[in-house]
């Protein structure tokens, strides 16, 4: 068997030009892993600061993983690269967008599990195009650029870690939605027990970090996919050798990879921490360099059954709090239902009082009505003798003054007749000389 794989590693005359770009493509990836791992680090520290980094395509929505995802790294890390969106040329052609003249991609793998068949139809009869899963995938590459290689692409947004609170609520989540026991004890050392199913930690605030934390649960539950129960790889190897090895590199790479998709900053260097199998990884790769993407492979496999479980956990919880949440509008609504009862109960028993109130204040409003007519039309009349009485003082004005007029004619009239009666002559008298 060791033979067969580093034949096929190797490649012959016979094998397609496209087997020997991924096998070459292959080699250039472990050879470089091997030399890190020679010089004490697995992966390079990021210059793009923070992580998460999850490398994705921006056109399609698609994240690269495994393997892929170890290149895109590598990658970026060699060419300084902070962006982590990658596409393809038509891709980004698609878009509007230019690749730079002289800019070179990276070449990745692809693997495809189904392909479309055309199949007659029973019942009508006619030929339709089905999907079928294939027995043995194929394997095929493409050619990505980053995004800065790619003029006219709005620039990517900023990626924030998790706060430390939101990595301790999320490695409790993880916890909870874990298919194995976990407990923490006071102890000093973290691992999984197959023959038990179950995973031991150390207590939390006994790490470094609450990231180192989350990082190593999810280390000790990438060992746990592999119960014979759920992905059923070897578990009962012993220490020191290649499987034993093997699968602790399956759960760095797996801790690694979804550490980076749930935005935990320094995973990275969490990897690099565990250099205890450096020797036996590096024997391991050497010796059949395909063994790198087998546990990439397994890694991913591993973190995708974590996740599901993870996000049907949470998906669970917000059911609950939205059925929580219900129940408290529910309740809420009926206490106001309730509430509106007592005050239709009260109005109810109030609208007979109410009714007379209404009828006393009609009454009492006829009455004022009625008055103040009553006072409009005293006042008509107030006004109308008024005017009267005005009239009446003209007239008896006027009476008045010919009345006096005429007494006052009639008496000069009688003073002149008096005066001539009772005029008596002048005497004459002569001039003495």
């Amino acid at each position: 068997m060791k033979q067969c794989r580093q034949m096929m590693w190797k490649g012959s005359g016979k094998m397609s030009g496209s087997f020997d770009r991924i096998m070459e493509e292959r080699k250039k990836l472990v050879d470089q892993i091997i030399e890190n791992m020679k010089q004490g680090y697995i992966l390079p520290e990021p210059k793009w600061g923070v992580s998460p980094f999850t490398f994705h395509n921006p056109v399609s929505g698609a994240k690269y993983h495994g393997a892929n995802m170890i290149k895109l790294y590598l990658y970026s890390a060699k060419f300084g690269y902070t962006d982590t969106r990658f596409m393809t040329y038509k891709q980004a052609q698609s878009k509007g967008w230019q690749i730079r003249k002289g800019e070179k991609g990276i070449r990745l793998e692809k693997f495809i599990f189904t392909k479309q068949v055309e199949q007659e139809n029973p019942d009508t009869g006619q030929k339709e195009k089905i999907t079928v899963r294939l027995q043995r995938p194929m394997v095929n590459t493409f050619v990505v650029f980053n995004a800065s290689q790619i003029e006219g692409i709005e620039t990517m947004e900023e990626m924030k870690p998790l706060e430390h609170n939101e990595v301790l609520e999320l490695a409790d989540q993880l916890i909870v939605s874990s298919e194995c026991s976990v407990r923490e004890e006071v102890q000093d050392k973290a691992y999984y027990r197959p023959a038990s199913d179950t995973i031991v930690l150390p207590p939390r605030n006994a790490f470094i970090s609450q990231e180192a934390f989350a990082t190593t649960l999810m280390h000790e539950m990438v060992h746990s996919t592999g119960h014979w129960s759920r992905l059923d790889r070897p578990m009962l190897s012993k220490f020191g050798t290649p499987e034993y090895a093997l699968e602790e590199l399956r759960a760095e790479l797996g801790a690694f990879f979804m550490g980076t998709d749930l935005g935990i900053e320094g995973s990275q260097k969490l990897l690099d921490s565990h250099t205890d199998y450096l020797k036996s990884w590096i024997s391991v790769l050497e010796d059949d360099p395909n063994e790198l993407f087998r546990a990439c492979s397994d890694a991913q496999k591993a973190v995708e059954r974590l996740s599901n479980n993870l996000k049907q956990h949470q998906e669970l919880c917000q059911e609950k709090e939205a059925a929580i949440m219900e129940a408290v509008v529910v309740e809420e609504i009926a206490d106001v239902d309730l509430g509106m009862k007592e005050i239709l109960g009260e109005i109810k028993n109030d609208i007979p009082q109410a009714l007379r109130k209404l009828q006393d204040e009609d009454r009492i409003n006829t009455e004022v009505i009625e008055a103040l007519e009553a006072m409009e039309k005293t006042e008509e009349v107030l006004q109308a003798l008024n005017e009267a009485y005005e009239e009446r003082k003209g007239i008896t004005k006027r009476v008045i003054e010919l009345t006096w007029n005429k007494q006052a004619t009639q008496y000069e009239t009688a003073i002149e007749e008096a005066l001539e009666a009772a005029m008596i002559p002048e005497p004459e008298f002569e001039m003495e000389m």
